[in-house]
């Protein structure tokens, strides 16, 4: 791990990182521009949480996170639907998503969608893909498929409890003509089957789907609908299953609730953006601060609602805003419906 330790203090050292330099002592608390500098400043710490690091995966997290922080910088210069433009996030939550980001051994906002960095009410969260949540339970060594589900309206669908425990019928031969549209989600399951032979399922009726409401869920609710599950259900699994999930399970719970995150467990953060923001008056050294993307050019006159004047970019229609963080396109959902027309459990 010796060739990591090097990017402590300085983790862009080396790396052709896009934008030109600007250090962070330059930077306000409520300028957008903080969040990038922020992560460049943690980059060098917490890629050390990583799973097995390796200067490869610490340089693919740096690329992935780098550009992950600047669609939310990008983000928080369009107001929202109320015409108020988004608290920046703090440099503390900035550091603790990335932290648990790299413990959980995910690249946030990758076309897998396996966990997204979303700003919500002055604090970046991360959030958790199903498929993200996916990789994570199936590391688990108990554990040999796990399968979550969504219910449509009109679909044949039973869930009964017995002496046996849950079990489900569900019928999806309609879905190789047609797919429901979200709307119709009436519930949603995950079935699992362990490595000796065992089966569970957990069901999630569809008045509590409608109660979730997290900025990403506005964007791919589906996806969001199949992760509910997963999280609830996982928490059955306990000490049985991978640290890494229970872990995620915890952070996703913490935003659900709209707590701030916690830090990996036994995990501090250096207290190195407070240093910097105590030399800012008497720093002689700018070159010593971690620069920061300033690729986003200033607004011109007639730019709407700027934030400060000559500051923000011009906003951009397409750009995501506090409650709508963009998700990644990520790949077609690759389940044979036709193959499986049946769920019996």
């Amino acid at each position: 791990m010796g060739e990591i330790t090097k990017y402590a203090g300085t983790p862009i050292e080396g790396l052709d990182l896009p934008g030109k330099p600007q250090p962070i002592s330059a930077l306000s608390e409520d300028d957008p521009k903080r969040v990038v500098a922020a992560g460049r400043l943690a980059y060098g710490h917490v890629v050390q949480l990583l799973p097995d690091p390796t200067p490869a995966k610490a340089k693919a997290f740096f690329f992935a996170a780098d550009a992950s922080l600047r669609k939310v910088e990008q983000s928080l210069y369009k107001p929202d639907r109320n015409g108020n433009i988004p608290k920046v996030p703090t440099d503390s939550s900035v550091r603790t998503a990335l932290a648990n980001a790299c413990v959980l051994g995910l690249l946030p906002d990758t076309s897998e969608g396996l966990c997204h960095l979303v700003p919500k009410g002055g604090e970046l969260q991360l959030w958790m893909g199903y498929r993200g949540l996916l990789r994570l339970a199936m590391a688990s060594d108990f554990l040999r498929v796990v399968h979550p589900e969504v219910v449509y309206k009109g679909e044949e669908f039973r869930y009964w409890v017995d002496d046996d425990g849950p079990h489900i019928h569900h019928d999806l031969s309609g879905r190789v003509f047609k797919l429901p549209s979200e709307g119709d989600v009436v519930g949603a399951y995950m079935t699992y089957v362990q490595k000796d032979g065992e089966r569970g399922l957990f069901f999630v009726p569809g008045e509590e789907l409608k109660k979730l409401n997290g900025p990403v869920y506005k964007k791919n609710r589906i996806a969001m609908y199949r992760k509910t599950p997963i999280v609830r259900g996982g928490k059955l699994w306990d000490t049985r299953a991978d640290d890494r999930f229970m872990r995620a399970v915890r952070i996703e719970e913490e935003a659900e609730r709209g707590e701030p995150q916690s830090l990996p467990d036994g995990f501090e953060m250096p207290g190195v953006l407070e240093a910097r923001a105590v030399r800012r008056l008497t720093d002689t050294k700018p070159e010593d601060d971690i620069a920061v993307d300033a690729e986003v050019e200033p607004p011109t006159e007639d730019a709407e609602l700027p934030r400060t004047a000559g500051e923000p970019p011009e906003a951009d229609d397409d750009l995501p805003n506090e409650e709508s963080h963009p998700l990644p396109e990520g790949p077609a959902d690759e389940t044979d419906y036709g193959s499986q027309p049946e769920i019996q459990w």
